[in-house]
């Protein structure tokens, strides 16, 4: 076997604590409307994770993860159209419109993740690549009702450097991420969002003496539930020169957010 090559394996087990709150059964009602308390009924969660990595030295890293949650907790709500007394707490009166949330076990749930990335360098150019995937399937509380939720998550990021010499360096990233939630209940719903980062990073150093530094960024966001999307474009700009060769005495004009109207100048002298 050739000795760039390596595998990693690991299994965990983790047990989750929960707080004294957690296992009150005292019903906490400094809010009315939204009433909370603990369930000293509750399990513990253990978390069951199984990974496995896979080297290729400087080059390729494949890592893959499958992981059990044993009586995973949720907060599970409970809502009142009318005044409602409750027995279980002493007869409390529960007011119209207001809701009770208590920690519960759900049943046991899964995930698995899986990674691949790599990089690879010609000349002064250095390229590196990173693709995932995640599926988890836990129960959710959907408006009193507990349901199974389906979630897929790939995401995709790239990013190149070059180091042209020791004056320029350009650095430019681009990640895409995109997710899928389907919902199980006696009214189906499904739901997907997308988010993409762009970050360009330029450094300019002549004679060690006249730094400048300039980056902008994207981001973007759209998720199908709210039927909203927001573009941010970010824009910011340093320019550092020193007047003396032990690097004291700089002269800073810094620009920040210059896309905004509103962006910010500063000079300083230090």
């Amino acid at each position: 076997m050739d000795n760039s090559f390596k595998i990693d394996g690991s299994f965990m087990i983790h047990d989750n604590v929960y707080t004294v709150n957690n296992l009150s059964s005292r019903l906490r009602d400094n809010n009315p409307m939204n009433l909370w308390c603990g369930n000293p009924n509750l399990k513990i969660s253990t978390n069951y994770e199984f990974r496995a990595d896979f080297y290729l030295q400087n080059v390729m890293r494949v890592a893959m993860q499958y992981k059990i949650v044993k009586d995973p907790v949720i907060s599970a709500r409970r809502y009142f159209e009318t005044n409602t007394p409750l027995d279980e707490y002493g007869g409390y009166v529960a007011l119209a419109g207001a809701t009770l949330t208590t920690p519960i076990n759900a049943r046991n749930h899964s995930e698995y993740q899986l990674n691949v990335s790599g990089n690879t360098k010609g000349g002064v150019v250095m390229v590196k690549g990173d693709l995932s995937y995640r599926f988890v399937n836990p129960e959710v509380d959907l408006l009193g009702e507990i349901v199974r939720s389906y979630t897929q998550s790939p995401s995709l990021s790239l990013s190149v450097m070059s180091n042209f010499s020791s004056t320029i360096r350009l650095d430019v990233r681009n990640r895409v991420s995109y997710g899928y939630t389907k919902i199980k209940s006696t009214k189906p719903q499904s739901h997907n969002w997308i988010n993409n980062n762009f970050m360009v990073d330029f450094d300019l150093n002549l004679f060690s003496r006249l730094l400048v530094d300039a980056d902008y960024k994207y981001d973007y966001y759209y998720d199908s539930r709210t039927k909203r999307s927001n573009n941010l474009h970010t824009l910011n700009a340093s320019v550092d020169y020193r007047i003396f060769s032990n690097r004291r005495g700089v002269i800073s004009f810094n620009a920040y957010n210059l896309l905004n109207t509103k962006s910010s100048l500063t000079t300083s002298n230090l």
